[in-house]
This record gives structure tokens, sequence and C-alpha cells, in this order.
């Protein structure tokens, strides 16, 4: 499991700096024992990403994660694809 210092950082609102409200995101795909290489489903992911507010810092800017769950289910990619499909390296 990476330790905490290695992990991006990423706001959620009401957060301070690097989120403990991430945790629950985090054991989501890091979890110790976990079965190896299950493919997230689209609401695993937006388990998270369909939390308004939700960024990362990138080059000292915030950069948008949010995805809108109703837009995304019906886009041509909600419709035809999953997250992982493009998001390959993303792994429970």
């Amino acid at each position: 499991m990476p330790s905490s210092a290695a992990l991006p950082k990423v706001s959620e609102p009401g957060c301070n700096d690097t989120c403990s409200g991430q945790a629950g995101c985090l054991a989501l795909l890091f979890t110790a024992g976990a079965v190896a290489a299950q493919k997230p489903t689209n609401d695993d992911c937006l388990a998270c990403h369909g939390t308004p507010g939700l960024t990362q810092e990138v080059d000292g800017q915030p950069v948008d994660l949010h995805v809108d769950p109703d837009k995304f289910k019906n886009s041509m990619h909600g419709g035809m694809f999953t997250c992982v499909d493009c998001h390959s390296d993303v792994r429970l």
C-alpha cells in the first residue's frame, strides 16, 4: 500500500488540506488483501468522483475531478464505456 506521502493531494469541500475524507476512496482502490486486478465499476468511481468540488492539485493549480453522475450515465461515455476502459491503470 502506498504511503500517504506518495498520494496526490485531493481536496473535497470542507477539507483544509489533503482530505482525510479521501480515506474511503483510497481504501476502495488500495485495500490490503483485495482480490488482484478487479476492475472498478462506474459506481465505484463515481462514489468519489461524483462529489462536487473534488479537486487535485496539479502544478500548483486545482483541477476539477468531479463527474456529474447523471450527465455521465446519459452521455455516449456512460452508455458505451466504463471509466476504466480509458483509465485502465485503476484497480481495486
